[in-house]
């Protein structure tokens, strides 16, 4: 399948701001992502509806999907950014133009829920898209914000993703890189937020992961719940048929009871070890403070024992 990589952003091209999932009482995350994007150099538009409300959603599905809509079929608009806490992206599946974006590709960036759209305009339209920073939290840390500005602008193959920072060679963020099954594989990357990508199954964007890299974070989760999403994918030969199975940094996926369940590591150890599929926990993509922005839909490669993710292949023309 012949991938559409969009065009790099350039100085002076148009951002557009979709809010697709949760109402947001955060607006200073709006103002100020705003004003960092036009100090960086690009024009900003935000959507028609955003800041309106329809229960906990960010305005009704319809007036979210047309937000999306307006900006995929707009042509100064070179990249849509998602803002909000994401939940309920997955609800403007029906509703999304997804032929604009195959006639007129732009970089889509979003993590949480909207894993659900990514993977949807891949899928669907063969489009390349990015995991990364939703709009407000890439000024989470200098890294997390160089990490984004690098993964929308660049044109040659990003490299090395995720690693933590290290002081003296000795990593100095939590949680440490843990291989569970070792070996080295490549292919394209999927995935994303787990429980998306796990609810993903038995509806019409089931998620391919035969011979890719599959990425997986979570964010808010129980253990018992990432179990659960990890059964449903093992069980239906989705992790086996992977390449490679990757675990980022996931965020306050503890439970109360810490004497009755596993804990979230031991949860992969249990899930991931029964796999004859190299894997990895604790690259910094997903949901944290420092986290990479990564491309779905290109060539990567996996190795354990070095405790990388390359990305192999250009994402950006």
């Amino acid at each position: 399948m012949s991938v559409i990589k969009p065009a790099s952003l350039k100085q002076g091209d148009t951002i557009g701001i979709v809010a697709p999932g949760d109402y947001s009482r955060n607006n200073s995350e709006l103002l100020v992502g705003r004003a960092a994007l036009e100090k960086a150099g690009y024009r900003v538009k935000v959507g028609a509806s955003v800041g309106e409300r329809y229960g906990y959603f960010a305005g009704t599905d319809q007036q979210r999907a047309d937000d999306f809509n307006a900006m995929l079929r707009d042509a100064d608009v070179r990249a849509i950014l998602t803002w909000g806490s994401i939940w309920g992206a997955t609800r403007l599946l029906p509703l999304i133009d997804f032929e604009a974006a195959r006639h007129d590709p732009k970089i889509i960036v979003g993590c949480g829920n909207v894993t659900a759209l990514l993977n949807a305009f891949y899928q669907r339209v063969s489009l390349v898209t990015f995991h990364g920073a939703a709009l407000g939290t890439f000024l989470g840390s200098n890294a997390t914000y160089e990490a984004f500005i690098k993964a929308i602008t660049v044109t040659d193959a990003l490299g090395s993703v995720g690693q933590p920072r290290l002081m003296q060679g000795v990593e100095i963020e939590y949680p440490p890189l843990v291989p569970y099954v070792s070996g080295s594989a490549s292919g394209v990357l999927v995935g994303g937020n787990l429980g998306a990508v796990a609810l993903s199954l038995g509806t019409p964007d089931e998620i391919d992961t035969a011979g890719k890299i599959v990425v997986l974070e979570a964010r808010d989760t129980k253990p018992e719940m990432i179990s659960r999403y990890l059964t449903v994918l093992i069980n239906s030969g989705k992790l086996s048929a992977a390449a490679g199975i990757v675990v980022g940094k996931c965020v306050n996926c503890v439970s109360k009871d810490t004497y009755n369940t596993f804990s979230f590591e031991g949860v992969l150890e249990d899930r991931l070890m029964g796999l004859a599929v190299p894997s990895l926990y604790g690259l910094r993509i997903g949901q944290a403070r420092n986290t990479a922005t990564i491309p779905l839909g290109v060539r990567a490669t996996l190795d354990t024992e070095s405790r990388t993710l390359v990305i192999d292949e250009a994402a950006l023309t």
